[in-house]
């Protein structure tokens, strides 16, 4: 009983990723902070095709794994005037997997920042953004191995 209703509470769970996305203001300065969870359940999670007939796996064979995403973020507004804008923004996720977490766990960020210039016939933006990711099955510091690493 405890497991069905375990599934019927995951089932409705995952059909929709919650969200929390207050705005607060301090003067010209706008603050945008949001935070997701998305639960999903993904049955082949290394996308090795399925045991041959004969028994053979390929790829270390078909596994699947609940999947659980954090998401937090901040974005910034400034405006400067009516002609300029600043903005920028920080997140961070972290994915956590059941199924072999050591190996498949992972925290990815991202940061922007950008420029906005409106003026009567110009109109110009400047902007960068950087991502950094990780892929735990090759990070120094792991002590995965096996068939999946190599």
């Amino acid at each position: 009983m405890r497991v069905l209703s375990a599934v019927i509470f995951l089932a409705f769970a995952t059909s929709a990723p919650a969200q929390w996305k207050p705005n607060f203001k301090i003067g010209q300065l706008e603050l945008h902070p949001s935070y997701g969870l998305t639960t999903t359940y993904d049955d082949n999670i290394y996308l090795v095709p399925p045991d041959r007939a004969d028994g053979t796996r390929v790829g270390g064979g078909v596994l699947g794994s609940w999947i659980i995403k954090n998401n937090l973020n901040l974005n910034l507004v400034l405006p400067v005037g009516d002609r300029h804008k600043f903005t920028g923004g920080y997140g961070v996720e972290s994915q956590i997997y059941e199924t072999q977490s050591k190996a498949n766990n992972a925290i990815n960020q991202s940061a922007t920042a950008a420029y906005e210039f409106k003026g009567a016939r110009t109109t110009a933006k400047a902007f960068d953004n950087y991502v950094n990711t990780q892929d735990p099955q090759f990070q120094p510091n792991n002590t995965v191995s096996g068939d999946l690493v190599a």
